[in-house]
């Protein structure tokens, strides 16, 4: 079988693994104006497992081939063939001091991603690479600025049908807005500065959709906390009652919020993508779910946040890849690029196909 390295040329970062794995994990975050945040991810354990990374990775395209299936057998054939092929080839780049690393922008057609809003592994890698780059962006701004930082989940009430996105989206944007007197009496008390919102969906034992916003929320006064019990870090029930108030008053029907302390290790909570999972929304309700989302951005950024160029700006890139030619363990910088197919029999990667004469230089 005849390999040939990738183009050594190319100035791309790779995603380092621990000596014989091969994964996916997090990006540095990219240079900008804003200081330079630590080099150790955010995030370095992102799944409560004990499988090592390349394991997690071929959990999560056999979940992908799994996930297309079903986007098949519902009709959404198109979904489900690109889900399907995306990860189908990887190719794992092995450098002669023993670690290796997953190689994500590859130049072939076979190792592509889908970029699809339902792939585990494309939102995964969305996800992961947000929480590192924003999040050291956003820490160091909220260091900057001597900024407070909390965690607000705004719910609205459960119904049988999807809601109307571009009401809702307004409907907690207006939360924040000081037109009304008492949102101007409340954020002015702890000094409201930006906020960062993620819209998530999920689906009830009733069948029933559930939509919510993540919000991270810079204030320039600390809002106060409940101390000790069960309820530690959480806001003291009269500033819940306050918000949950102003929020009955603009959704007329939901009342439901939640505020608590936000450390930045929790970023990935944040981005993720609309929905947690699908495997147990029902067929109906997952085709409509499917429908409804497309062409919807479910990230954004208010107040002073919006203003910031360097943040907007790593919120846009969130879907670059980089692919590294060091090592940044150790400096090596000789390797070779070995590809290797997803078996969906074995449900695992095989690094040779004899059969084929394989050539990987990007055209």
């Amino acid at each position: 079988m005849k390999i040939t390295t990738l183009d050594h040329s190319s100035n791309r970062e790779t995603d380092t693994l621990p000596p014989s794995c091969d994964s996916e994990v997090t990006d540095p975050p990219p240079s900008s104006d804003l200081p330079t945040a630590p080099a150790k991810p955010l995030l370095d354990n992102l799944e409560t497992t004990d499988r090592k990374p390349e394991e997690r990775f071929t959990d999560r395209k056999a979940h992908a081939v799994a996930i297309a299936d079903r986007f098949q057998r519902l009709g959404l054939e198109n979904k489900g063939r690109k889900i399907g092929q995306c990860s189908s080839m990887i190719v794992k780049r092995k450098f002669t001091c023993g670690h290796s690393s997953l190689v994500r922008d590859t130049g072939t057609a076979h190792a592509y991603r889908c970029k699809d809003k339902f792939c585990p592994i494309c939102s995964h890698a969305r996800s992961v690479k947000l929480s590192n780059n924003l999040g050291h962006a956003l820490a160091s701004y909220a260091k900057i600025h001597g900024l407070h930082t909390y965690h607000l989940v705004l719910t609205f009430r459960n119904s049988k049908g999807l809601p109307d996105y571009k009401r809702i989206r307004r409907q907690a944007r207006r939360l924040f807005d000081l037109q009304a007197k008492g949102r101007r009496e409340f954020w002015n008390t702890y000094g409201f500065h930006g906020a960062l919102m993620n819209f998530e969906i999920s689906v009830s034992r009733d069948g029933a959709f559930h939509p919510h916003f993540h919000i991270l929320l810079f204030t320039e006064r600390p809002i106060p906390l409940i101390e000790t019990g069960k309820h530690e870090g959480e806001f003291q029930n009269s500033v819940n009652q306050q918000i949950s108030d102003l929020w009955l008053k603009i959704t007329k029907d939901s009342y439901i919020v939640k505020g608590t302390s936000f450390e930045f290790g929790g970023m990935f909570e944040m981005v993720k993508y609309v929905t947690k999972g699908t495997g147990e929304i029902p067929d109906q309700q997952l085709v409509d779910l499917v429908k409804w989302s497309e062409g919807k951005r479910f990230l954004s950024l208010i107040g002073e946040l919006y203003a910031n160029d360097e943040i907007k700006a790593l919120l846009e890139q969130g879907e670059g890849l980089h692919d590294a030619e060091t090592c940044p363990i150790c400096g090596c910088n000789e390797y070779a690029d070995v590809p290797a197919w997803f078996d969906p029999v074995t449900c695992c990667y095989v690094e040779e196909r004899h059969e084929l004469d394989i050539c990987l230089s990007p055209p």
